[in-house]
């Protein structure tokens, strides 16, 4: 199943108060080169601080597509989503009109960016052996991009909890070697 949804996206622009206006795939990488890795790094382990703090009771928090704690900056910033790799689902997802299909169990397998790749399956799998984490990269749309772009997909798990979370890093040319060396010196 290939998920396109940049379409989606501005169809909710009048009802949504965080789409934004269509801008190139160029001016979302250049919007984007403000942030660094270790930011997108210091945001999903601040969330996987939060839910060990507090537990799946406060996920309702990260399904809201106008929250400033876990979507700042959007969509020019990551969203933190929760997932549940052993049930290859999403847990929360900002984006209520996708919400019911990805928090189906198996979804994450059925998952496939623009080039066919199963993004979240593979990302699932290295964090089943990484226990710092891991990132992943999917070329795909984004709020704001007529075009796919690539991006870095981050992914920790939470420990004591049979969840992770994931955010994403907006780069022309994601260097998994790099962005994981940085990951490991921030632990």
């Amino acid at each position: 199943m290939l998920l396109l949804v940049g379409t989606a996206w501005g169809e909710e622009s009048d009802a949504m108060p965080w789409a934004v206006e269509q801008v190139s795939t160029q001016e979302m990488y250049l919007r984007w080169a403000k942030h660094s890795p270790e930011e997108i790094i210091a945001h999903a382990q601040k969330a996987v601080r939060y839910i060990q703090e507090n537990g799946p009771s406060i996920f309702g928090e990260f399904n809201d597509p106008n929250s400033d704690q876990w979507w700042p900056g959007r969509p020019f910033f990551s969203p933190v989503m929760v997932m549940r790799c052993d049930e290859l689902r999403l847990a929360t997802h900002p984006i209520p009109k996708f919400y019911p299909t990805m928090i189906q169990p198996g979804f994450i397998k059925k998952f496939t960016d623009t080039r066919g790749e199963h993004t979240f399956f593979y990302l699932c799998a290295k964090l089943a052996s990484q226990s710092k984490g891991a990132w992943t990269k999917q070329l795909h749309f984004w709020p704001g991009t007529q075009e796919p772009v690539w991006m870095a997909v981050l992914g920790l798990n939470i420990p004591g909890t049979p969840y992770q979370v994931h955010a994403f890093y907006i780069t022309p040319q994601p260097d998994l070697e790099k962005l994981n060396q940085r990951l490991y010196q921030k632990k």
